[in-house]
């Protein structure tokens, strides 16, 4: 519901610019998406920057946490990047590619070994991991600090970090697979990953479940393909002087479907209907680093209304 806090300090607010934009020509307003969509990516590109200097410029470790974040739901995000600090790409590579240690690795650092089922294959999980946490020195995270993740048992950490080491596994250079994709039917390839078998029985060790299959859906695999692969394709692009990459990144944002979210319904109210991840993008770059914050003064939309307001602006 629209309320008095949608209106910013330029007297304009949410529905108006609403019904403005839904009045411009297609062309201009692909534009003014263009626009936004680039200010976007540079945003996220600039978040990418800081995580790549944390890891001291290693740009697997950065691959392999952006990852994790990904396909983490958002309650638990930090927790995912903790993982992966613990269970660096670097461990994970020296010790796999053995689905099963790979789990023990992920499923110990962080803290989900606890609760499993007293069963044959826990127990291999919690010996190998005993194992690399001496090696390693790993501190694993408290399984109570994960919160839950209601009623869609797709997200479950214990599914998703199986799914994630099933990903691993298969895959021998994780920066140089994702820099490399360039279609969804790529991303469907690489991130099409199917929990292993133990874990396709149970979402939750603890409660048996009929055997399905427990892959990472076209939804998530989506997501993947949009705020992932591009930022950091974008960002090696960058910083490698490489601009066929830059180019590959908003390609890619062109020719992926538009993304699935509530806030993109505010705009479809009134007919605007993004074609793409690049306009759905942008839309979700005006909603939230503008319309949300009332910055009209630094909003394109914004600035485009002033000027048609006032001529001698332009």
């Amino acid at each position: 519901m629209d309320t008095d806090d949608d209106r910013s300090v330029t007297g304009f607010d949410k529905r108006s610019c609403r019904n403005h934009l839904a009045g411009k020509e297609s062309c201009e307003r692909c534009a003014l998406f263009a626009d936004l969509a680039f200010e976007r990516m540079a945003r996220k590109t600039g978040n990418l920057q800081k995580l790549f200097e944390a890891n001291g410029q290693d740009w697997e470790q950065t691959a392999y946490m952006m990852l994790l974040q990904t396909v983490g739901d958002r309650s638990n995000r930090e927790n995912y990047l903790e993982v992966a600090r613990q269970a660096s790409y670097e461990r994970v590579r020296r010790e796999g590619p053995s689905v099963t240690v790979i789990e023990a690795l992920l499923f110990g650092s962080a803290g989900l070994l606890e609760g499993c089922r007293d069963d044959a294959y826990s127990s291999e999980l919690r010996q190998t991991f005993e194992h690399l946490r001496h090696k390693y020195s790993i501190r694993p995270l408290d399984a109570a600090s994960w919160k839950p993740t209601g009623n869609r048992p797709a997200n479950h950490p214990r599914l998703r970090l199986s799914q994630i080491a099933v990903l691993l596994s298969r895959t021998s250079y994780l920066l140089d697979t994702l820099i490399n994709c360039r279609t969804l039917d790529d991303a469907t390839r690489i991130f099409s990953a199917e929990s292993s078998t133990y874990w396709s029985s149970y979402y939750s060790p603890s409660n048996t479940k009929e055997r399905t299959t427990k892959r990472l859906g076209s939804q998530k695999i989506q997501l993947l393909s949009i705020n992932l692969v591009p930022v950091l394709q974008n960002f090696y692009g960058n910083m490698h002087g490489k601009p066929e990459l830059r180019q590959r990144a908003i390609d890619l944002w062109e020719a992926l479907p538009p993304e699935e979210n509530n806030l993109l319904d505010f705009w479809k109210i009134e007919g605007i209907m993004p074609a793409n991840a690049l306009e759905s993008q942008a839309l979700l770059q005006l909603s939230n680093e503008h319309c949300s914050r009332g910055a009209c003064a630094r909003c394109r939309l914004g600035m485009l209304r002033r000027k048609e307001a006032c001529p001698a602006r332009k």
